[in-house]
């Protein structure tokens, strides 16, 4: 059980840590003015969607097993 939560707390450490990579490559200016800037923002708009929904989900389902108990 408890190696499952430290898996869990290295997967939402990943998936925050993605963002900043990706927001941090806009420091370079060749990256900026390449067709790379857009996709990286298209990837970073289906990260925090993903995150977004990831969350709203279990927050769903913890209600529920609160209700159930």
């Amino acid at each position: 059980m408890l190696r499952l939560k430290a898996i869990r707390l290295k997967k939402r450490n990943v998936v925050w840590l993605i963002p900043l990579l990706i927001l941090g490559t806009g420091a370079f200016p060749d990256i900026l003015d390449s067709g790379w800037w857009n996709a990286l923002g298209i990837i970073l708009f289906l990260i925090i969607i993903f995150v977004c929904g990831w969350d709203w989900f279990r927050v769903v389902q913890e209600q529920r097993e609160r209700e159930q108990m």
